[in-house]
Order: C-alpha cells, then sequence, then structure tokens
C-alpha cells in the first residue's frame, strides 16, 4: 500500500508538472498581451508617438518579465512556486494571486459539493430504476431524460431556470449568493440563492451517472451469484440493490473522481449565468484580461484537485472491492 501510494504520487506530480507547462506554455502564445491591454485606453487617447509607445511597452514588458523566452519565464515561474509558494501577482490588481483563486474557493467548493450530491440523489436512484424496468416503457422514458439534460448547455438551462423561477414564478433568486441588503448571516436566504446554480450543475451530471449505474446493474445481473440469491427467493429488487449495485460501484467511483474537473467546467459558465463569487468567475475575468498570474494559480490548484480525486478513487476502488490489491 504504502509503495503504491509513492508510485501514484510521483506520477501525480510528473503529471502536474506536465499540465503546467502546457498552461504557461498556452498562456504567453496568446495573439494579445496583457501590455497591450494594458496600453489600450492609452493609444487611444493619442498624443504620443510610436516610439514612445513602444518604449513604455518594452519596459512594461520588461517589468513583468515577459520579454525572457518562455522557457526562461517558466524556470522562474516553477523556482518561485516551489521556494516560496507563490504564483506570481495579478497584473491587474497587484495582489498574489493565489490569495485572489483562495478566497473564491469556498463558493465554488460549495456549489460543486452541492452539485455531485444532487447528481447522486438523482443518478443513482434512476439508473437503478432503469435496471429493473429494462427495455420497458419507464427505462426509455428515464434514459431520454438523460440524455435531454447532458444535451441541453449549461447557459441555455440556467437562462431558463432564472426566467421561470426568479421573473415569473419569483420564487427564487436570480444571482449572486446573498442578499445584498442583508447586514447577518442568513441560513434560509443562503439556501435560496443556491438552489438554482446547483440544480443547473448537477444536471448535467445526473444522465452520465444514472447510465453508469444502469449498464453496470445489468451488466452484473448475469453473474452466477445473483442467479443463485433469485434461486433462494430474493425478489429482484432485494437482489440488485443488495448485491448488485455494490458490485456495480466501480465505473462509478471512476467517474465520480474526474467530476471535479468536469464540474469545474461546467462552473464557468454556471457562476457566470447566476453571478456566482467563485473561482469560475474569477478565471473568466482573468481570461477575458489576459492577466497570466491569476489564470495560472487558478490552473495549478484546480490541477491539483483533479490529479488528487484521481488518487483517492483508485483509493476508494480497494474500499469497495476488497478483491483489488494496490500493489
Amino acid at each position: 500500500m504504502g509503495r503504491w501510494l509513492l508510485r501514484r504520487l510521483i506520477v501525480t506530480l510528473i503529471t502536474f508538472i506536465g499540465f503546467t507547462v502546457i498552461v504557461f506554455t498556452l498562456m504567453r502564445l496568446s495573439p494579445v498581451s496583457p501590455v497591450d491591454l494594458m496600453l489600450f485606453n492609452l493609444r487611444q487617447q493619442g498624443g504620443l508617438s510610436a516610439v514612445d509607445m513602444q518604449r513604455i511597452h518594452d519596459d512594461l514588458a520588461k517589468q513583468l518579465g515577459l520579454d525572457l523566452p518562455i522557457p526562461i519565464q517558466y524556470v522562474i515561474w516553477l523556482k518561485t512556486f516551489i521556494t516560496s509558494g507563490s504564483l506570481g501577482y495579478s497584473f491587474n490588481t497587484g495582489r498574489p494571486s493565489i490569495d485572489m483563486v483562495v478566497e473564491r474557493m469556498p463558493p465554488t467548493l460549495l456549489l460543486l459539493g452541492s452539485a455531485l450530491i444532487i447528481e447522486l440523489v438523482i443518478g443513482i436512484p434512476l439508473g437503478i430504476l432503469a435496471a429493473l424496468r429494462r427495455n420497458r416503457r419507464l427505462d426509455y422514458l428515464i434514459s431520454s431524460f438523460g440524455l435531454s439534460v447532458v444535451a441541453i448547455p449549461s447557459f441555455f438551462l440556467g437562462l431558463s431556470a432564472i426566467y421561470i423561477f426568479s421573473v415569473k414564478l419569483a420564487i427564487l433568486p436570480a444571482s449572486g449568493m446573498f442578499t445584498p441588503s442583508r447586514k447577518s448571516f442568513d441560513a434560509i436566504d443562503w439556501l435560496r440563492h443556491l438552489i438554482l446554480p446547483a440544480f443547473v450543475l448537477g444536471l448535467a451530471g445526473v444522465g452520465p451517472i444514472l447510465r453508469y449505474v444502469r449498464t453496470s446493474i445489468l451488466e452484473t445481473l448475469g453473474k452466477e451469484y445473483l442467479v443463485t440469491a433469485r434461486a433462494k427467493g430474493l425478489t429482484v429488487t432485494a437482489t440488485v440493490v443488495r448485491h448488485a449495485f455494490p458490485n456495480a460501484l466501480l465505473p462509478l467511483i471512476t467517474y465520480v473522481g474526474l467530476q471535479v474537473g468536469l464540474l469545474m467546467a461546467g462552473a464557468f459558465i454556471t457562476e457566470s449565468v447566476f453571478s456566482w463569487p467563485g473561482m469560475g468567475t474569477l478565471a473568466l475575468n482573468a481570461i477575458q484580461s489576459k492577466d497570466y498570474p491569476v489564470i495560472q494559480a487558478f490552473a495549478v490548484i484546480v490541477g491539483g484537485l483533479v490529479l488528487l480525486g484521481n488518487v483517492f478513487a483508485d483509493l476508494a476502488y480497494a474500499i469497495a472491492d476488497p478483491r483489488i490489491r494496490l500493489e
């Protein structure tokens, strides 16, 4: 177990470094640099010659370290990260980029955790029910529902939810995490703001989960030990719930382990639609303004969470199925 965990962490570290290289390089290959954006208003105002603008451009690039070759920029960035834990300073605000991302992490984790719970609570029972009613009307209905929630774009689902529940019915708030006028924490108000974005983000994952559960249970139902259980008098429902479902957990564990990255990708759109003050909104603003340090800090933290999620998924394999040995 210890040797496996050490090897797994080494592979994870190598993957993480490769991931940071890709992110860092792609940011620097953008056709518009942050210096160009900083000087945009100055160019619009006019009054400076092309020579003066170029001099200011070169001075800013040198101050930000953008005049160096990309490999050297990456080595300096990685060395600073390893020695001091710093991921740079925001070009726009001058604040430490890691602080800006970390302070936005709690709202995002709250949203992701709620969405994941919604996926599991809705997807698992529907998958079991579809397997129990295989090739019947209910199975087709559930499968169609799963495909529909996957096919509908998140932004359209979010805007539709706002129109129905906030504009027409006026029962849920359309944006934000709290009501601005409230001076103290209100759990009911907080929950009302969470419902719409959590359901919109979570519904997209219901389809894959119910399909994973349905397929895994149907594959397991043909095993000899389940035939024996049925021969002993257990009902089909009891056989599926007590024996088939626990043995069909491995594909579901794989999917849940990858859900951190998938949910974070969906959070970009969901947080933007609902003005949720999380990491996704911060990352979108940073991308629009070419704020490299903030984008990199976001990518490093999210990439680390995804890789750790995969490690925990592997550990969960051994817990769900004692026959699996981690060596």
